[in-house]
């Protein structure tokens, strides 16, 4: 027979140990010798010791650790088998029973031989002998193997739960299975996020063929597939020839140590593949079915014990955000019960986690709520609602503190409520700052409707007895004069004029304080407003030899309904600074379209001018009541500094907007943008005279 046919069997044992060691005990030289000569065409089997007895060589056969022996149960001196039976039997030793009388070899079951060779054996049983017994102690060895295994797996548990890195997990790992299987090469893998995979960890005698930390996903597809394919035994019989950017230099050279095959499995957790594991062997034998199993059972405990390992050190990453966090970080069970809390509560509370740990959260209440603004907070989380709110509690030390705290339900599988997270922020110093802050502006408001009371009741007071100095006045300029009477009357008929002008100013600004400003609803020309406005202001213009235009961007004439009145005010006010603060030039007023609706239109009036201009720190300081931008104007030109404060304030109360650019020396723009109604024809009609 072809002893081909064995050596198949016998490949996993010469990449592993080399060979398999038998020992021959018989007394007869020459069956002795036969056995010896027909073993050793074998390459896979070594003859390490041939005696011809058993007792007397105990030692020598506990000190060589031979696989299997070869025991002839005819031994002259002595009961071979009763020895056998005492001493090896226990030491893991495989019998091969050798006889020339099949009625002995009954009492030979005692120690459960592997085979039975009947003598004279010839080559076929001998090489029988040899095939069963490497199969047993293939079986054996893959035992021991998965043995190995279960115990690194617990160590690589008992790892992960105290913290080992994934770093040194994965190569003690990677270092094991290589030791555990007598692999020459082994590497782990990680996924990146695009899809690639780092080599995390290798070992073998063969690391120095590695040359990078990096693989492609096209490369695994070039030249290895995962082992859930079914052409993986194609893959597995395949002689590789890798990618430059982890290639082995050249296969079947004695630079790769003999490495001919390769097989990649794919570490998962449920359907997300979290990396991958190579495993290199010499022989397609140490590849087959029943040694992939055993990596596939390895592979899905790694794959459990990685999953495990990247849980914990995405539980301590948390962890560690958590408790560094600035906010005090609270969680209790379903029944509001503390379990954990973060340096940050400890120090919100005054309370440690030993402290707090299995009592109920309700614990810093500081009862400055009603009984039921806690029950709605607990029927919202208990419905799984996230809470959000301020809360006072108690402090250890006894005062209180005010917190703004969001409750968080954590959800089960189940749909039920198992834990709550609350998050916790002290804003006891903000409630300090809003109570000071609302106590300054009441008193503010206090002092401002003083004032604007003030105003008030001295306006009224003023425009009485001037309204009779303009009376006064009047009459005095009807009678005869000569030219000095007729100067200083009409000197005292303007300065009459210009005090009743303020007063009425100091009344409107009263009435915007105290928000006593009625809303108008009047219907007006645009094209009216803008004419009259013009010949209003037209002769003080060329009093001062001012150039004085106006320009209408508007198609038709629109007949505008809104607050006429406080727009006269706001333009009045606008041109008479402008004719005020301009010395040479020119003064215009501008009426522009900015939007338009089938109800509504928005239009924008501006006033130009190229006068003094001001920087924009006077800018800042424009629409302040009483607060004229620069002192200096207010001395060359007069005023108190109210018109733009009361232009501001009307232009806000009729939801428009204005805007001011200006450069010194060169001028300045102020624009308003107002919003109107347009005038229906319905009302325009009720307006028209009847005949």
């Amino acid at each position: 027979m072809d002893s081909f046919l064995f050596l198949i069997d016998l490949d996993w044992r010469l990449e592993e140990e080399g060979i398999v060691k038998v020992v021959i005990i018989d007394d007869d030289p020459g069956a002795r010798e036969r056995l010896a000569l027909l073993l050793s065409t074998l390459p896979a089997v070594e003859v390490v010791g041939k005696l011809d007895c058993l007792e007397k060589q105990l030692e020598y056969i506990e000190k060589i650790k031979p696989d299997a022996i070869y025991l002839d149960v005819e031994l002259e001196q002595e009961d071979g088998i009763e020895t056998a039976h005492a001493y090896l039997k226990r030491k893991d030793i495989e019998f091969i029973v050798m006889t020339s009388y099949p009625d002995n070899a009954i009492r030979a079951y005692e120690i459960r031989p592997l085979d039975f060779l009947l003598k004279p054996f010839n080559e076929e049983s001998v090489l029988r002998s040899i095939s069963r017994l490497s199969k047993r102690l293939k079986e054996k060895e893959q035992l021991k193997q998965v043995q190995k295994s279960d115990r690194l797996f617990s160590k690589i548990a008992h790892d992960i739960l105290e913290g080992l890195a994934i770093e040194e997990v994965l190569n003690y790992a990677c270092q094991e299975t290589v030791d555990i299987y007598g692999l020459p090469l082994a590497w782990i893998g990680s996924a990146k996020l695009n899809g690639d995979f780092s080599i995390d960890a290798s070992a073998g005698s063969a690391l120095e063929c590695l040359d990078t930390k990096d693989i492609t996903w096209n490369e695994i597809k070039e030249h290895c597939q995962p082992l859930n394919q079914p052409e993986w035994h194609q893959v597995a019989g395949k002689c590789y020839y890798t990618a430059p950017s982890f290639h082995m230099n050249e296969l079947f050279t004695e630079q790769t140590k003999g490495i001919r095959h390769c097989i990649l499995i794919p570490l998962k957790r449920e359907e997300q593949i979290l990396g991958l594991m190579a495993l290199y062997a010499k022989y397609l034998d140490f590849l087959q079915l029943s040694r992939l199993n055993d990596f596939k059972h390895f592979v899905r405990q790694l794959s459990l014990a990685l999953s495990a390992a990247l849980r914990q050190r995405e539980i301590r990453m948390l962890t560690t955000a958590v408790q560094a966090s600035a906010n005090a970080v609270l969680i209790t069970d379903s029944k509001g019960e503390i379990y954990w809390c973060n340096h940050a509560f400890t120090k919100l509370t005054g309370y440690s986690l030993q402290e707090v740990t299995g009592k109920k959260s309700d614990m810093f209440r500081s009862h400055s709520h009603e009984e039921n603004f806690y029950e709605q907070m607990w029927d919202s989380i208990s419905s799984g609602k996230i809470w959000k709110g301020e809360v006072v509690n108690r402090h250890k030390s006894g005062h209180y503190y005010t917190e703004e705290m969001t409750i968080t339900p954590i959800i089960n599988g189940h749909d039920q409520v198992c834990s709550f997270i609350a998050i916790k922020e002290d804003i006891s110093i903000r409630k300090e700052t809003e109570k000071a802050l609302q106590h300054a502006k009441a008193k503010a408001e206090k002092a401002d409707l003083l004032k604007s009371d003030f105003l008030s009741v001295i306006s009224h007071e003023l425009r009485t007895p001037m309204n009779g100095v303009l009376g006064m006045g009047e009459l005095l300029l009807d009678t005869a004069l000569d030219e000095e009477q007729q100067y200083l009357a009409n000197t005292l008929m303007d300065s009459a004029h210009k005090q009743l002008k303020l007063i009425e100013a100091m009344l409107t600004f009263s009435d915007i304080s105290k928000n006593e400003v009625s809303k108008e609803d009047t219907i007006f020309s645009l094209q009216e407003l803008i004419i009259s406005i013009t010949e209003k202001f037209r002769p003080l213009a060329e009093e001062k030899n001012l150039i004085f235009s106006h320009h209408l961007y508007v198609t038709g004439d629109y007949m505008l309904q809104g607050a006429h009145r406080h727009l006269q005010q706001i333009l009045d006010c606008l041109l008479e600074n402008a004719i005020k603060f301009t010395h040479k030039g020119t003064v215009s007023v501008e009426a522009t379209m900015q939007k338009e609706t089938a109800q509504d239109i928005w239009i924008c009036f501006s006033v130009i001018d190229s006068g003094i201009g001001f920087s924009p720190e006077v800018k800042e300081r424009l629409f302040l009541p009483f607060t004229p931008g620069d002192s200096s104007s207010t001395r060359s030109f007069g005023g108190l500094g109210l018109g733009l404060a009361i232009s501001k304030k009307l232009v806000d109360f009729m939801d428009g907007d204005l805007d001011i650019k200006s450069k010194e020396g060169e001028g300045t723009i102020v624009s308003i943008t107002l919003p109107f109604q347009k005038a229906s024809y319905q009302i325009l009609e009720s307006l028209a005279p009847t005949n």
